[in-house]
């Protein structure tokens, strides 16, 4: 993986580096804006999934941070750069300890609540399931309008959207047609 790391990080242009740097100046020097866009981009290659959305859940969970952990109330571990789900204390360790390790584990993560028959290929789906599993997704679904429901999936889709250097998208737009 370090290869396919090493080589979007050379192919990474430092205006594309410098834009993504801007959207979080205070969390991102150049070097560690260079390494978090090229590990997000080899693990969207890995599970054929959206970059700029590991990198906007990144911002949201971690501010980039890849050693953070969090032990749930439910006493479930959410560990690494995007807060990725841990079996056990090794585990999140490792996505702790690896930039690689917590992308991978995060996409990996996405990809099975964006691929679930329930989500059907939905990105806020994927994205209200990976905040707040099924309790969370199941009650934003019965109440569609709910502003607080939806407002995390939102603000990712947002954030993914200034990342990747588009315009925010419209809120009410993007809750209704994804309920």
């Amino acid at each position: 993986m370090t290869v396919l790391i090493t080589l979007l990080s050379f192919l990474l242009g430092d205006a594309d580096v410098e834009r993504f740097r801007a959207t979080a100046p205070t969390y991102l020097t150049t070097e560690s804006a260079r390494e978090h866009l090229s590990t997000a981009m080899a693990a969207a290659v890995v599970t054929d999934e959206d970059p700029y959305v590991f990198l906007a859940i990144a911002l949201g969970e971690s501010t980039y941070k890849a050693n953070v952990v969090k032990v749930e109330v439910s006493g479930t571990l959410s560990c690494g750069v995007i807060q990725a789900t841990a079996p056990n204390w090794s585990a999140c360790n490792r996505m702790r300890a690896s930039l690689w390790e917590g992308y991978y584990a995060g996409a990996l993560l996405f990809r099975s609540w964006r691929t679930n028959p329930r989500c059907a290929g939905s990105t806020a789906c994927a994205l209200a399931g990976y905040a707040g599993g099924w309790r969370a997704l199941d009650f934003c679904r019965a109440n569609p309008r709910s502003v607080a429901c939806w407002k995390a999936v939102t603000n990712r889709l947002n954030l993914s959207d200034m990342i990747r250097g588009q315009r925010t998208r419209d809120a009410k737009k993007t809750t209704r047609s994804s309920s």
